[in-house]
């Protein structure tokens, strides 16, 4: 089970660098000072989230195939979700939101077919 999440990150990390390329022209936008501490909490309360429902299913251990499909499908529309909306309310001359939709979507389609 750790092989295919783990792929699935690369190749999402991979086309998020390629598409951050090609859309927004390797420019990396700086975000103001009010929008940083909300990025970072709101990161952090992600990963929280994630990591304790991790350990909840290897602590039951009857967890089926459908629900780990289904937490990580919701992980990546609430992780990337997220920084799409981060993006597009904070940086307002910036095309770099339509980077994270974009790989929000790969992302699901990818844990949909390969998990």
């Amino acid at each position: 089970m750790g092989a295919i999440p783990s792929f699935i990150c690369l190749i999402l990390v991979f086309f998020h660098w390629i598409l951050r390329i090609i859309i927004t022209g390797n420019i990396k936008e700086e975000l103001p000072e009010n929008a940083k501490d909300f990025d970072l909490y709101g990161k952090i309360i992600l990963a929280l989230i994630g990591i304790i429902t991790i350990i909840i299913f290897i602590v039951v251990n009857e967890v089926e195939g459908d629900v780990i499909k289904w937490f990580w499908m919701i992980f990546i529309i609430l992780a990337l979700g997220f920084q799409s909306f981060i993006d597009w309310k904070y940086l307002k001359d910036s095309r770099r939101y339509i980077v994270s939709i974009i790989v929000l979507i790969i992302g699901v389609g990818l844990v949909n077919i390969l998990l």
